[in-house]
Formats: C-alpha cells, structure tokens, sequence
C-alpha cells in the first residue's frame, strides 16, 4: 500500500497562512521535501520544486514490501504536479490537482528494470473547521498496473491561524489494488502542524511505526 493506515502525530503549515502546503504544489518559488517510512513495509520521498503556485516537479522514490518481507518494488520516477482548478470562497478553498511522472520500476516479480508511468488525481475542501479530500494515484509499467484511492474526512476543535498550532482529527479508508498487498486500510489521524514544517509520527496497522516529514523553504 503507498500510505498505511495510521494513528498519527503532524506538524506542518495552516491553510491560509501558506495555501497547499499539505498539497502537490506549496507556493511560487518554493521547495518541498517530503518523505514517509513504515518499517519492512513503505518508504517514498519527494523533492519538488514550484516555480509557480500551480505548478511544481522534482524527483521522486518509492520502495514498497509485501506484508512477509519476502516481495519489493521500487519506483524512481521524475514528477510534475499541477493545479488545475481552486475555489476561494468566502471561509473555505477547494483545490483540484493532478500529476505524472515517469521513470522505472524495479523488484521481485518483474522481467527486469521497466520503465513506469504514473498519474493521479486530487480534490480537496477545507474550512478551518472541516477538511474532505479524495485521491487517486495510477502506475502502469510491462507487468505492473497498480492503483491506489484514498478518502479523508477531518475536523478541527478550533479554527486556527498562522501563529497557532493546528489541530485535525482525521478518518481516512485506503484501498490497494494490484500491488505486492491489496485490501482496504482504515485509519484515525490525530494532525498537527504550524509554519512550514510537517511532522507525523504514528502507529499503523499490525503495531507498524509511521512517520512522515515535510518541510518547505
């Protein structure tokens, strides 16, 4: 699965004071570096660059392992991030991003090193009280056709500004199909963040460890 089901710990930047930051694109002229790690199950890092606010591209890193360790996958491709539409309302945005990238894919089960592309798809919506956001996310290689689709819904106890602490208490399902372990995940996320450095550290299904880092400069 690309994100594991999670109880977790965030810290990262507030919606209106730094628009899309726990998004594909941040602001104009800025870098991101995000990375995720679940222990003998995931590690993905990106490092994107946006010269524009609604547009970003960078390398990126994906290894997945099955559940018994005994399968792998690894994917390094070069993305470009877009947005395609966003909604200012009066106490709310609402975003549509969508990205590809291409690159190769290696690992157990595969005729060698192949080359992968991959596209996706984000919506979101978020108030200072409420967050909704779908995603869906493809990779098609010689002998891969994996996908992954994610749902979230949020709420904040008290509407936060940008010298204040943000606080999410986040449901989330996660359904994978066609990689090393398919199933849906179900997760509760407790989500922190403030300025422009994110943090997540949680415990997923199973007992796993989860964390995740984002800064952007």
């Amino acid at each position: 699965m690309r994100f594991p089901s999670t109880c977790a710990f965030v810290l990262g930047a507030a919606l209106f004071a730094a628009p899309a930051i726990a998004r594909p694109i941040a602001y104009a002229d800025s870098t991101t570096l995000m990375t995720s790690w679940v222990p003998d199950a995931e590690f993905e890092t990106l490092l994107l660059y946006a010269p524009e606010y609604w547009l970003s591209f960078g390398p990126t890193h994906m290894r997945v392992q099955s559940h018994d360790g005994r399968h792998e996958r690894r994917y390094t491709t070069f993305r470009v991030n877009g947005l395609a539409k966003r909604w200012n309302l009066p106490r709310a945005q609402a975003n549509a991003f969508g990205w590809a990238s291409l690159g190769g894919v290696s690992g157990t089960g595969l005729r060698g090193s192949q080359t992968v592309w991959n596209a996706g798809l984000q919506l979101d919506y978020e108030t200072r009280r409420v967050y909704f956001s779908a995603q869906t996310d493809w990779y098609r290689s010689r002998d891969t056709r994996h996908r992954f689709d994610q749902f979230q819904a949020g709420i904040a106890p008290y509407e936060h500004d940008v010298d204040v602490v943000a606080t999410w208490f986040v449901a989330q399902a996660e359904r994978s199909t066609g990689v090393l372990d398919e199933g849906t995940d179900y997760s509760l996320l407790l989500r922190l963040f403030k300025g422009t450095t994110w943090v997540e550290a949680g415990v997923g299904e199973g007992g796993k460890l989860v964390t995740y880092f984002m800064y952007t400069f």
